[in-house]
């Protein structure tokens, strides 16, 4: 199958839920750190190692960016992971 970019322009019809106001952003070690541990601690073996493997790359990907907007918008993104219903530190 090929992708085309009519496919890659449609809008899904899913829909983003607000930020939390109260949201504060953590640093990105901490923030990082915080992942991990949540791997650890709620997947099971297999999935923790594609877990561990796909954060660490994101982050090593976005460490030398000097785009704050990009910056705050990765952070804030994982930050919500973190804190979603699926993970909970």
């Amino acid at each position: 199958m090929q992708v085309t970019s009519r496919a890659l322009a449609k809008v899904s019809p899913r829909t983003l839920k607000p930020l939390p106001p109260n949201l504060q952003i953590l640093a990105p070690v901490p923030l990082y750190r915080r992942l991990l541990r949540a791997h650890r601690k709620y997947l099971p073996p297999a999935a923790r190692l594609l877990g561990d493997d796909y954060v660490k790359a994101e982050f090593r990907r976005t460490k030398d960016t000097d785009n704050p907007v990009h910056i705050i918008g990765f952070l804030t993104q994982w930050q919500v992971i973190s804190t979603s219903d699926v993970i909970e530190d």
